[in-house]
Order: structure tokens, then C-alpha cells, then sequence
């Protein structure tokens, strides 16, 4: 079974892009908010017209992230416009957090 880590356009005729990441990011923090993997709830994946499902208790700010980051067109998904992984570090989801305090 298809664990959905991968985004996709992985292994179809789109072109590749840091925006696969951005994906895997997205589906990986869908698991650790939700307890349960992306495939679970997508059990027949996630195509264009796909309503992603998400659990009614997870925050307004964790469920707008999931959703940005889960989109499955590419160049729509969070962190693949011109802002890049700025745009990914500003949004609300990650508001607590001091990015100039992680860094070295």
C-alpha cells in the first residue's frame, strides 16, 4: 500500500520540484497531529478533486497547514511560490516560534 509520503507528482509527468518536499513535510505532520497516517483517512489516495479530510480537533492554524501543504497541484502548495520556506516559517501554524533563536 502507497504510505502517501511521496507527492503526486513523484513518478507521473509532472516536473519535480522542491514543492515534493514541501508534500512529504505536509504528510508527515498530518501523522504526528493527527495519530494516524495521511493514507488512512485517503485510503484511495489524494487526486485533484480530493476534499482533504481533516479532524475536527486539530486547530484552525494546524488544519490551514495541512491543507496548504497537502495540495495536490504543485504550484499552489505552501512553500513552492517565490517566498519559498519563508512562506512555510510565516505562517500561523509557527507563530511560537523564534526561527533567529534556532539558528547558529
Amino acid at each position: 500500500m502507497e504510505e502517501m509520503y511521496c507527492a503526486p507528482e513523484i513518478g507521473g509527468v509532472s516536473r519535480i520540484t522542491e514543492a515534493c518536499d514541501w508534500w512529504s513535510l505536509g504528510a508527515l505532520l498530518f501523522e504526528l497531529l493527527t495519530g494516524m497516517p495521511l493514507w488512512q483517512l485517503h485510503p484511495a489516495g489524494i487526486h485533484s478533486h480530493t476534499q482533504l479530510l481533516i479532524p475536527d480537533h486539530l486547530s484552525t492554524a494546524a488544519a490551514s497547514l495541512l491543507t496548504e501543504l497537502l495540495q495536490f497541484d504543485a504550484g499552489y502548495r505552501l512553500g513552492s511560490g517565490g517566498g519559498g520556506v519563508s512562506d512555510i516559517k510565516c505562517h500561523p501554524f509557527f507563530s511560537s516560534i523564534s526561527w533567529k533563536a534556532l539558528t547558529c
